[in-house]
This record gives C-alpha cells, structure tokens and sequence, in this order.
C-alpha cells in the first residue's frame, strides 16, 4: 500500500511538472585520502520516505568502494560518511543517490578531489619507424605502474586503419619504462600516430602522436570539378584522387550531404557513379531545391582508402555573376578573376568596360587609354534564360588612389579561376585530423577558421591566398578557433591553408 501511494505521489508531481532533483552537497571537495561527512540537499525528493537510499561517487567506478554510511534527515537531506581513495586523480566527480521512489539522481561534476596527477606516457624511443618494419621500443610513462600490474597491454592507433600492428613481446623494465617489439603493418600511410598501454592500475595512458610512421603516400580528393553548385542543379562532378584505389576498392561510393532548411540533413541526389580509374570517379548529381547555402563535404568511401573528404559549395540563386580584381605594378594590368560558382551556371557572357567598350567572350582582354576610374560590368546569362550582373570599379591601386602612370592607360585581362593557385594546392590537404571548418561561409568582415581540439598547435600557420596564388594573411595558429579580419578584402574567392605537424588543410572560402 505504501508502495502505491508513492508511486501515486511521483506520478502526481510528474503531472504537474514538479520533478526530484539534487540541488547541492557541502563541503564540496575533500582531499585524496581523506574521511569526511557530506550533507546532500534535494527538492521534491523522498530519502526519509523510501528505505534504501544509497550515494555513490563516480570515482568509486575506479578506486574502490568510498562510502561507509547513510544517514537520512528527512525527505530533502542526506549526510553520507565517505573516505576518499587515496590513488584518486584530481578532479571533479559525480555524485549520485538512488532509491525506488526518486530513481537515480545527480549532481554532475559537484564534488572536487585534491588527488594525486594521474598517470601518462611521456616518450616512445625510437619514435618513427617505416611500414612493414619489426623493431623494440621503448616507452617512458610517469606516475605509472608498469612493474606493479600483472599485465601491460601495448598497442598504437594505426592499427584502427591498417591492420592490427603486431605486439610481438613486452618487457617491463620497471614502473616507468617498458619495451615493446613491434612489426608495423605494410600498409600504413604516413603520418603520426598514438602509442598506448593499459593495465589494470593506471588504466588506458596514451601518448598523443607520440610515433610516426615512414608508410605510403595519404590517399586524398586532390580536385572535386566543379566544386560549386546551385541548388536544384543537376551535373556532373569529376573527382580526381591523389594515391586512392577507387577501382581496386571495389564498389566505390561517393556521397554529398545537404542540410535542408528545416535543418535535416538529407542525401544528394546521386544519379549515378562512374569508377573510370584508381584515381578518376564522375559522379552526376541533383542538388535538392531546398537545400541551405554553405559549404558542404564530399565524402567518396571505398574498402582500401576509407572516408575522403573535400569541400563543395551550394548557392541558392541559379544565376550568380561575380569576378575579383587584381593590380600588377609591373606589367599595369588588371586580372578579372571570374568565380568558378558564375562559370558554372553560364552560357553566355557580356563584358560592359565602362569606356563605351563591350566584349560576349568569355575571357576578353581590353585596353584602357586614360589612367582614370572604370565601372566594369558582367552580365551573364543561364540556361533558363535569367541574367544577372556584378559590376566594380577599377583604375585604383589598393590604397585607392587612381593609377598614375609616364604612359596613359593600362590593360584589363579577364581569366577563369583555378582551383590550382601558387602557393597553394587541393593536393597539399593532409586528409588527417585537422577537421578545418571555416564559418561563417559567405562571410562580409570576419571568418572564424576552427580545428579540431586534438590537433597540436607547435609551429602551426594560418595563410590567406587570393586566386591569383598572392599571399594574403600568414599568421601563427595560437588556438583552435580563429578569428580573421577579411572587411577590407575585395570580393570573391579565397583560399586557406593550415600547416601543422600533423600536416596541412586547404579550404575556400567567399568574400561577399
């Protein structure tokens, strides 16, 4: 009976939106090794009313039982004696009750412990070695317990991508040292990768890129071609690979995954995939109609190369007339850049040079007599018969200051872009852990370019290119997200390039 009216009680408060939750613990933090009594508020809860209320910590999960006993107050407060191990690392922990009434409830990350540093690798010697080759290491841990453990399992994280390297022995030598030999699969690409040891002391250490590996080339999307798209266009992107086995992977597949507006994700439409080689896939696509603009990811898959992945861009508007400008001192000439997104949607083209001149080439050059200031204009027209126009002004320098020159006039060269620029290249993309995402994109006056937390920041540069291969911005990568200031850059294409240790990731991104 007693039972019911709870069950009755709870379901009540259920109903009326009241729920059982702990609000606070005091004191709040203990010393490793230490006994101490802690008082447990809860609202809404049952601890006198319902027999058998246990508290738990979570780092009993690790070092042992710590609570020696229970003493409920009334319905709201607890006080439990606890004795905190003393191998307990620092940190903050859980603390729980539970009973048939209130169920489980928490209080997360509530209660901090002085503890000891808990235990990590810090060296592996040699740190490289070549793939397919057998060798001993040895591997330097602090705070560990090698020699204490009954067992010390040894393993490296190339094993999740290429085969499992092959732990021929392990020799402790004592608590903070250990030799393992070692065969390295034949398969593995080059890069660097984690060496770990478990046992049932110290848990899972590991050393972060603590080896590196002298393997085989990365497989990677060195060009996806065109990698702009608008939405509801169907087309044919080329994929070329650099060191993949698309036609040895066998069955091949190739995928482009676009977020709707209501913000599902929902697959492309992919008409169909033709493997023509290791290294060629073209892949005939429909963008759906009410996909979000923004910067999306190619992801081809295959048995030998696993997941790659490349950038591919989705404008909302068919037709999209845009160009960037350039000044070379030089020569005195102005390069139009036409973006690939305006060529990929074109079937015809008409230049305006501001002069009373006009060209319907695509790529024209022209020649300007005075040095003064010119509105050049491009219109372009699309398959379902829309246009649209994007003009700028030239005849300035970049401070803004009209081009002065002994000889009046200066020429006009129009070009398309390539996604192969000078100083930098899709093929350089590491197809690691960088995960380089840059948002907003579009962007008007700052871009936020962020990695992936595990990525190690030594050494690591930030560099800006515009289509003409011109060093922008080259900075030090000082954390995870960065900020750039673009509000002075022209308008149109960039391209961004992350070097680490680890190995470099390019992206583009539009200025508009």
């Amino acid at each position: 009976m007693t039972k019911i009216y709870f069950f009755l009680v709870t379901l009540f408060l259920s109903f009326c939106g009241v729920s059982q939750s702990l609000l606070s613990i005091s004191p709040a933090n203990a010393n490793s090794g230490q006994t101490l009594s802690v008082t447990i508020s809860g609202t809404h809860t049952h601890f006198i009313q319902t027999s058998g209320t246990t508290v738990n910590f979570s780092f009993a999960q690790t070092s042992g039982t710590v609570v020696n006993s229970v003493t409920v107050v009334n319905d709201s407060i607890l006080s439990a004696n606890l004795t905190v191990p003393v191998n307990v690392p620092s940190g903050s922990y859980d603390v729980t009750t539970t009973n048939p009434t209130d169920g489980t409830l928490s209080l997360v990350s509530s209660f901090y412990v002085n503890g000891i540093t808990p235990p990590s690798l810090v060296a592996v010697n040699p740190g490289n070695g070549s793939a397919g080759q057998t060798l001993n290491v040895t591997i330097t841990g602090t705070r560990t317990h090698f020699s204490q453990a009954v067992t010390n399992q040894v393993s490296f994280s190339f094993s999740q991508t290429s085969g499992t390297a092959i732990i021929n022995s392990v020799t402790v030598a004592n608590d903070s040292s250990l030799q393992a030999n070692i065969t390295i699969p034949s398969n593995i690409v080059s890069g660097y990768y984690n060496a770990n040891v478990q046992n049932s002391i110290d848990g899972f250490v590991s050393l972060n890129n603590g080896f590196y590996v002298i393997g085989i080339p990365q497989p990677s999307i060195a060009l996806v071609n065109p990698s702009v798209a608008q939405t509801g266009q169907t087309l044919n992107v080329t994929i070329t690979g650099s060191n993949t086995h698309f036609v040895q992977g066998g069955s091949t597949a190739v995928d482009f995954t676009f977020m709707q507006t209501s913000g599902t994700v929902v697959a492309s439409f992919v008409n169909s995939i033709n493997t023509v080689s290791d290294s060629l896939i073209i892949a005939n696509i429909t963008v759906p109609t009410n996909a979000v603009v923004g910067n999306y990811k190619v992801r081809v898959y295959d048995v030998t190369d696993g997941f790659l992945f490349d950038d591919f861009y989705v404008f909302d508007n068919y037709c999209y007339s845009h160009f960037s400008t350039g000044y070379n001192s030089g020569n005195n000439q102005f390069t139009l850049t036409i973006d690939s997104a305006t060529v990929a949607s074109a079937i015809g083209y008409h230049w305006d040079f501001g002069d009373g001149s006009s060209s319907n080439v695509q790529t024209p050059s022209h020649l300007f007599t005075q040095d003064t200031t010119y509105n050049v204009c491009l219109t372009i027209k699309t398959s379902i018969a829309d246009s649209c126009i994007y003009c700028h002004v030239i005849g300035k320098d970049s401070s803004g200051i009209v081009l002065k020159q002994t000889t009046s006039g200066f020429s006009l060269n129009v070009v398309l872009n390539n996604s192969t620029v000078t100083g930098i290249t899709e093929s350089g993309k590491s197809g690691g852990n960088l995960s380089l995402v840059a948002i907003p994109n579009p962007a008007t006056r700052e871009i936020t370019i962020s990695l992936s937390s595990v990525v190690e920041l030594k050494n690591a540069l930030i560099s800006v290119y515009n289509t003409s291969g011109a060093l922008i911005i080259e900075e030090p990568v000082l954390q995870h997200h960065t900020t750039l200031d673009i509000s002075n850059f022209s308008d149109g294409l960039y391209f961004i390039k992350v070097s680490t240790i680890e190995g470099n990731e390019n992206l583009k991104f539009l200025k508009q």
